[in-house]
């Protein structure tokens, strides 16, 4: 009885006995079989370099790219970023509370949060308890998810932003809105950030320049003033 959008989610495949097996977001081999076409016979003709492709989400649909971003899957995948989005298990599929699931230890990926973020401040309280920061379940997701040391797995907080600072206008159809908080600052400069991260992430994880390896160091530092926390590792 309710209009929802979803990225398409095989729960299944997200248990303690099958995960890491399968993929477990459905819609990423159509995506994948439509931009081959777009590509081929379309005003992108040979504009889109299908051999180099990041993963994104918001939300849920960000869980799903962390989740996802598998090579032996899918191989043209060369990263991945999420904002509000996370790697928890749920322990109604034979996880424990508070369970990370393994990412993909060789893939660049890039973690964001916002600091006021009411949807995912709800939705992990029943794993971290009431008092925990809305970034808990991002910042376990870097902390325990990530295996290793390699210099371009990224973990920023946003300072103020709530969870839909991503989406303008905000999407009522999401049924989550409600929980959410006001952004404490201007929503515009957040987004104008997010943005500069996410364009240099992706720049920098499909081409690797030297410059754009400066500039998001820069957008990953704690000094800089959108930045609530940020690490690397």
């Amino acid at each position: 009885g309710q209009v929802r959008p979803g990225p398409g989610v095989q729960r299944k495949r997200l248990s303690h006995k099958r995960y890491g097996k399968k993929p477990s977001c459905p819609a990423l081999p159509a995506i994948f079989s439509a931009l081959k076409k777009l590509n081929k016979s379309s005003v992108l003709n040979n504009h889109l370099n299908l051999s180099c492709v990041v993963l994104g989400g918001h939300g849920v649909g960000g869980r799903m790219a962390l989740l996802n971003a598998n090579r032996d899957w899918f191989p043209a995948v060369c990263g991945a970023f999420a904002y509000g989005g996370h790697a928890l298990a749920d322990p109604q599929q034979g996880w424990g509370k508070r369970d990370v699931l393994p990412l993909e230890p060789d893939m660049p990926l890039l973690l964001i949060g916002g600091t006021n973020d009411g949807v995912l401040d709800t939705e992990t309280a029943y794993a971290a308890g009431k008092d925990a920061s809305p970034t808990w379940a991002i910042e376990q997701s870097f902390a325990r998810g990530i295996k290793g040391k390699r210099g371009d797995r990224h973990l920023v907080l946003v300072e103020g932003a709530s969870h839909y600072n991503f989406a303008v206008p905000r999407d009522p159809t999401t049924g989550k809105e409600f929980l959410d908080r006001r952004t404490r600052g201007h929503g515009k400069s957040v987004r104008k950030y997010l943005a500069q991260l996410l364009v240099t992430f992706c720049d920098q994880t499909c081409r690797g320049d030297p410059m754009t390896t400066a500039d998001l160091k820069a957008l990953c530092d704690k000094s800089h003033p959108m930045v609530a926390h940020a690490e690397s590792k």
